[in-house]
């Protein structure tokens, strides 16, 4: 529910984005707003969004069972490079299908996350049903999918014009490095900040100009929590894999089952990407709050729209 102002005819949103913030207090408050909105939010983007997740976890599954079939009949000549391109080449449709509903997934997860903050940020927390969702995700799919791509492609293109065998490779891995907050950024700046992309792009990159060193830091920190819950996800799997390979049976009914829970887990697992876009969206508030005193300037406005004490009575 949304919280109110002095004046009862304005709302306020019941999370506060125009904040400075430290690095810890990022943090902080990007999983107070995932505890607080979870419910309303994880249940609009699986509505959203798990359809094409089940696509994909379907046609892994079914591709992964083709695999298991291959290498159960083939033997020793499933380990020869003709008969893995000829097999890969059977089910290049499956594959397809496979990258493209993940594309779609990661687009919709996206777009949707930040649709919901934007709901949130406007005062509507506590009434978006998945259907409002929707629609304020629409809008967001095609520039967001535009900016993942684009920063792909800047990092393949540094990646082919390195020349140089040993001082190209460092200077590419220099420029990653410092572009990894920019390209962070500049999908709320894109979302909250209007504009075009190329407009995004130079906002992002002035506002973490003098600020990289936290943005990265909140980036980072982000990544490792997003990397130790794969990890806490996928180790009951992988000790299970292990024991069986060590027993020889990779191609059994457990085994079978066994990749295909790991399958329909790491489709879930996209949802642990809703991490990184909250803390985007409230560092690109803070890095704003610290350039533009937006919040600040709220205050004032509205102290100067206060009606003066009015005038004792002449007697």
């Amino acid at each position: 529910m949304t919280d109110f102002y002095d004046d009862p005819s304005r709302m306020e949103p019941s999370f506060q984005f125009y904040r400075v913030r430290t690095v810890g207090d990022t943090l902080g408050d990007t999983f107070d707003f995932v505890r607080r909105h979870f419910r309303e939010m994880f249940g609009g983007l699986l509505v959203i969004v798990g359809p094409l997740l089940l696509v994909q976890t379907l046609v892994a599954a079914s591709f992964q069972g083709a695999w298991l079939d291959a290498f159960t009949t083939s033997g020793d000549a499933f380990t020869d490079p003709d008969t893995v391109l000829g097999f890969y080449g059977d089910f290049g449709v499956r594959i397809a299908v496979t990258w493209l509903a993940s594309l779609l997934a990661y687009a919709f997860m996206t777009a949707a996350t930040f649709g919901y903050m934007q709901l949130v940020e406007a005062g509507r927390g506590g009434t978006i049903s998945p259907a409002v969702l929707w629609e304020a995700t629409k809008p967001n799919i095609l520039p967001l999918l535009w900016i993942s791509l684009l920063s792909v492609l800047i990092v393949i293109v540094g990646a082919v014009v390195n020349v140089l065998p040993c001082l190209g490779t460092l200077a590419w891995l220099i420029g990653f490095v410092y572009l990894m907050p920019v390209f962070w950024i500049w999908q709320p700046a894109r979302v909250f900040g209007g504009g075009t992309v190329a407009r995004a792009f130079v906002q992002a990159r002035q506002l973490v100009h003098g600020q990289w060193g936290p943005t990265f830091g909140v980036l980072f920190v982000l990544i490792v929590v997003m990397i130790a819950v794969g990890i806490a996800v996928a180790l009951p799997f992988s000790v299970l894999g292990f024991v069986l390979g060590a027993e020889g049976d990779t191609t059994g009914p457990l085994a079978r089952l066994l990749l295909l829970s790991s399958t329909v887990l790491g489709g879930l697992a996209y949802f642990v990407y809703v991490l990184a876009y909250v803390g985007a969206t409230l560092h690109y508030f803070n890095l704003v709050e610290r350039s533009d005193s937006v919040d600040l300037a709220r205050r004032v406005d509205d102290l100067d729209d206060l009606d003066p004490p009015a005038e004792p009575a002449a007697w």
